[in-house]
């Protein structure tokens, strides 16, 4: 996955200032999931909003905050994607 801080730090200028614009353009536009293999489970806005802003406890037990929609649906176990033991 990307890494967007990373990006920001080499490239042309006229990256950067795309990058820059990122946050602003993902908080107006919603995924369409489709084959759901490049849409992100936690950052991207496929539901009303990022399921990281959602659910921020969560979130912070996650052990790839980077995983797609995809890999989740087609985990095994819950356990595979969080890192236990969750708090209460």
């Amino acid at each position: 996955m990307v890494n967007y801080q990373e990006t920001l730090e080499k490239g042309s200028f006229w990256w950067k200032d795309i990058l820059n614009l990122l946050d602003t353009f993902e908080s107006l536009s919603k995924v369409d999931v489709q084959n759901s293999q490049t849409c992100l489970f936690w950052q991207d806005n496929w539901m009303q909003q990022p399921l990281k802003l959602d659910y921020p406890e969560l979130y912070s037990f996650a052990k790839n905050r980077w995983i797609s929609v995809h890999t989740v649906y087609h985990q095994q176990s819950i356990h595979d994607l969080f890192n236990l033991p969750l708090s209460t």
